[in-house]
């Protein structure tokens, strides 16, 4: 039998292409034992008793300006349940914006930083907070600021000042449940946004 020859392991003919990094999902190993993570570990869901339960990204950020995608299919209780940022340092098992190492928004309208109301961001235009319900969190590390959006082009007044590196310089994507049964799903790539000088987590 004649043999061809072999191109070798790995190699294909013509031209190479390269291959785009899997979007950044929620962290199994950096989680409250009563989230689930589903969907690819996209999803984080609630189970168990009621109490505040959190995830954080698989990856984290340093420095740069930055945009996320959150889609809370179910809340029972929009006052417990928040998305946001958070470094190493928050605990998983604390409500989100409790401290200095962690800023959240709430359904309510609300936005936590330090244990304490930043300001409203809902009155934006492009959505509602009827689950199901998704929107665009940006985040500037450098500069400090956060910004929220239903569709993507308009944005809610920056949130200034907070300062979520001071404990560790890493932030991550993070997100806080409540009640059995309340999800989130994240993207770190979504598509439909814009916002100058921003890019995608990724």
């Amino acid at each position: 039998m004649r043999m061809g020859l072999g191109l070798g392991v790995g190699r294909t003919r013509g031209r190479v292409r390269a291959q785009s990094a899997p979007a950044t999902t929620w962290n199994a190993a950096d989680k409250a034992a009563s989230v689930d993570l589903t969907n690819g570990n996209l999803t984080a869901t609630k189970s168990g008793a009621n109490g505040q339960a959190a995830v954080r990204s698989a990856s984290g950020k340093t420095s740069g300006k930055w945009v996320a995608k959150f889609t809370i299919a179910t809340l029972a209780d929009i006052t417990q349940g928040g998305v946001g940022f958070a470094n190493a340092s928050y605990g998983l098992n604390t409500y989100l914006g409790s401290s200095v190492n962690d800023i959240a928004y709430y359904l309510d309208n609300s936005i936590w930083y330090n244990g304490g109301d930043r300001g409203d961001w809902t009155g934006i235009t492009g959505g509602s907070t009827a689950r199901p319900v998704s929107f665009f969190l940006a985040i500037d590390i450098d500069g400090k600021l956060t910004q929220a959006s239903f569709n993507g082009t308009d944005w809610s007044t920056t949130v200034n000042p907070f300062d979520i590196t001071t404990a560790s310089p890493t932030v991550f994507v993070a997100a806080q449940l409540f009640t059995a049964g309340d999800s989130v799903t994240l993207d770190t790539k979504p598509t439909g946004w814009t916002l100058s000088g921003f890019s995608n987590w990724g």
